[in-house]
């Protein structure tokens, strides 16, 4: 959906650590809400139990997870889209650093935001008590989560998140501001093991050429849509418009490479699902023909600084991403698993660490 008016006349900015309920006097009522978030969730309040054999070198270690947005797997040009929309994902991938799942479409969680969030950050619709957030703080990891999206979406691991990370919602205005909120995140926690979720607004975002215009308007696909509903445009107008929109995530991306460059990094990327364009006569997501819907890019990348440290987890993601795709729960159990931690009663067979 579009932004609103209200919206634009009312930016959103990334502070670190000032939520509302952080200051007073909503302290006060806050600390009861998380109270009652707690009591009345048994997932977020039974504690669980895990091994994890923390190297002194990965003391600064940096997990990343960027939940993308509507984003759909073909409309990338690093998976075959002749429109040139990522141009800095196939570069970091000729480096060396990037392993695309791109063979073929991996498949998302379910078609809507609601339910591919909390499946993608618990392994289950449902939620679990093995929930990322969770698992990290009990590993000793300093844990942080950021959305432009209501908490609603998170409804099944709510509470898990307002009990173990660090959380703002409607933390930034665009996706162009994310580079700028993890650097600020990593500076202030400078030293200490990390895991971070990001969650972005992407290609739910159509309208972007203003934001591209200031800064990237060769970067814009032209004849686009004028309108945000663009299921009434000319046909090339619509992709291009939708386009434009992956062009930013791109353009977020080679920035938010060079923040984290010389970091001990490694960053786990998928959107929540994808989308319908016209196939059909249907434009959107959680409509019937769902097929399309389903079909996610999905990446990993690693700095050099983690790659000479994690040999051996730079050989195993290289050889599964050879293999073709992946999907959000496999996505789930190897960021534990790659992160070298093992959760009593969590399977992780399908990860694609073996440590």
């Amino acid at each position: 959906m579009p932004e609103s008016n209200e919206r634009r006349k009312k930016p959103y900015r990334f502070y670190y650590i000032t939520n509302f309920e952080l200051s007073s006097p909503f302290a006060f009522f806050s600390s009861f809400a998380k109270l009652g978030f707690t009591l009345f969730n048994t997932k977020a309040s039974t504690p669980i139990t895990l091994f994890y054999s923390p190297k002194t070198f990965d003391n600064d270690l940096v997990i990343i997870y960027l939940i993308g947005e509507t984003l759909r797997f073909d409309r990338l040009s690093i998976n075959g889209n002749k429109n040139n929309t990522t141009p800095n994902l196939i570069k970091q991938a000729k480096l060396g650093k990037l392993f695309n799942f791109g063979k073929e479409p991996s498949k998302s969680c379910d078609t809507m935001t609601l339910l591919s969030t909390p499946c993608m950050l618990s392994g289950s619709q449902d939620g679990t008590q093995y929930d990322l957030f969770k698992v990290f703080k009990t590993a000793g990891f300093e844990s942080f989560f950021y959305s432009v999206h209501s908490a609603r979406n998170l409804k099944p691991i709510k509470a898990s998140v307002y009990k173990n990370a660090t959380h703002k919602f409607n933390a930034f205005y665009n996706d162009l501001e994310i580079p700028a909120a993890i650097k600020s995140i990593i500076n202030k926690n400078q030293g200490k093991k990390m895991f971070i979720a990001m969650q972005m607004l992407g290609s739910h975002n159509i309208g972007v050429e203003n934001i591209l215009s200031s800064k990237y308007p060769d970067r814009i696909l032209k004849p686009y849509c004028k309108s945000p509903d663009i299921s009434h445009c000319e046909t090339q107008a619509m992709f291009n418009s939708y386009d434009n929109t992956v062009t930013l995530t791109d353009i977020m991306l080679g920035d938010f490479f060079e923040i984290v460059k010389d970091k001990n990094a490694i960053v786990f990327f998928s959107s929540d699902h994808g989308q319908i364009l016209g196939e059909d006569g249907n434009f959107g997501h959680g409509i019937t023909k769902p097929s399309l819907q389903y079909n996610v890019p999905a990446f990993i990348w690693m700095s050099e600084k983690y790659q000479q440290l994690h040999p051996q987890i730079h050989k195993q993601i290289l050889a599964a991403s050879k293999k073709g795709s992946t999907n959000h729960l496999q996505i789930y159990q190897s960021i534990i698993a790659c992160s070298g931690i093992k959760p009593d009663g969590l399977d992780l067979k399908n990860a694609f660490c073996k440590i």
